[in-house]
């Protein structure tokens, strides 16, 4: 019998994170978190960031998770959104900052994600604290589909996404993760 060749379809990782799919704990991206591509800094507390994501195979978000700057102050709110932006499937609601210059963990209701395509999304409170982040060139914002929304509070975040083209230039380092412990 001739052998055939199988099928493959792409394995979904253990953690989405705004840079691509990273099949590595968070704790490994949040541990190089002081390399030269990224740097604690501020964000926009009237910006929602939004990034694209793929689903190959049923994934299901079991906790969020953000790298904090050595500033803690207000809240943040990290949620998955379908791809039109109507529908809100993920969201922390407005969560305190705690713990400097170190990953923050947060559980949230196990949700499952269908095959398809999605935006994860990130916003915060405050102006003055700082998180993980990396300040790309403009090519790789556009390239990357990268979305805002402007709102009054970045946290807690929007029931929709009314998404326009990123003028934005800082990418936070936050999570999406299938599993509660890292």
């Amino acid at each position: 019998m001739p052998l055939s060749v199988p099928s493959y379809r792409p394995m979904m990782p253990t953690t989405i994170i705004p840079f691509g799919l990273a099949s590595e704990p968070f704790q490994s991206a949040a541990s190089n978190a002081a390399n030269a591509s990224l740097a604690a800094g501020t964000l926009s507390n009237t910006t929602v960031y939004a990034f694209p994501f793929l689903v190959w195979e049923p994934y299901t978000v079991k906790a969020v998770a953000v790298v904090n700057g050595a500033t803690v102050n207000g809240n943040w709110d990290i949620g998955v959104y379908s791809y039109d932006g109507a529908t809100q499937y993920v969201s922390t609601g407005a969560t305190a900052q705690s713990g400097t210059s170190a990953a923050q963990v947060v559980t949230v209701a196990s949700t499952l994600l269908a095959p398809g395509r999605y935006w994860m999304a990130f916003g915060v409170s405050s102006g003055t604290a700082t998180y993980a982040r990396w300040t790309p060139s403009s090519n790789w914002t556009q390239a990357s589909g990268q979305m805002i929304q402007t709102v009054v509070s970045g946290a807690p975040l929007p029931a929709t996404l009314t998404l326009a083209t990123s003028t934005a230039v800082n990418v936070p380092l936050f999570a999406l993760m299938d599993r509660t412990d890292y």
